[in-house]
């Protein structure tokens, strides 16, 4: 049950890798020994539907980080147009029996792209595949990874935006910030009977 809980969580939308914390992306179509991981669907070829059904295009191609193994932007092939959409993967939700992908029309609108990326010819993907030769695990997924990934993720992110900024000489500004204290008063009610004597208020 707990395995089934964390497939369902892992496919809801806000889930997923931020494309600006990942590396370079590069179409799965383009990297031949990079599949998707089993137990995770294949969702080239599925539908892209809105919150209310109506349909706006299919899953053309998947954009991954090699390195992360993650699948970060899904690429939309628009239904009755020549334009496709580079979707975030945490913009989406997936619906594994339907085999549909579920979209924010809203969230499509912002992605739509009069040109679609490239796909590589034969001499690039041998060079892509150099390029990520020593990745060890070729294997993608989507949505969560475990928690001490993602920080590790931020920590190295952090520490690259230092080096740049070093680079760049630009002086890292801390600013300290005084406590502040808060008075607190407390006030106390009490219930009386009608009878009751109450003090006289003068």
């Amino acid at each position: 049950m707990a395995k089934e809980n964390e497939r369902i969580r892992r496919d809801m939308a806000g889930i997923g890798p931020d494309p600006s914390y990942t590396g370079d992306l590069v179409r799965l179509d383009d990297l031949r020994d990079f599949r998707v991981a089993d137990g995770e669907p294949d969702i080239r070829g599925w539908e892209v539907c809105t919150l209310h059904g109506t349909e706006i295009g299919e899953v053309d191609d998947l954009l991954i980080d090699p390195r992360r193994g993650e699948v970060v932007i899904l690429d939309v092939d628009l239904k009755g147009s020549d334009r496709h959409a580079e979707v975030p993967v945490r913009a989406v939700q997936l619906d594994r029996k339907r085999k549909v992908v579920i979209v924010d029309t809203g969230e499509v609108d912002g992605y739509v792209s009069e040109t679609r990326r490239a796909r590589l010819d034969e001499t690039e993907r041998e060079r892509m595949g150099e390029r990520y030769r020593d990745v060890s695990k070729r294997e993608v997924h989507y949505g969560l990874r475990d928690r001490d990934a993602r920080d590790r993720d931020v920590r190295e992110r952090d520490v690259r935006a230092r080096e740049r900024d070093a680079e760049e000489g630009v002086e890292e500004t801390v600013i300290e910030r005084k406590p502040v204290v808060m008075e607190e008063v407390v006030v106390r009610r009490r219930t009386v009977d009608g009878d009751e004597d109450l003090p006289d208020e003068r």
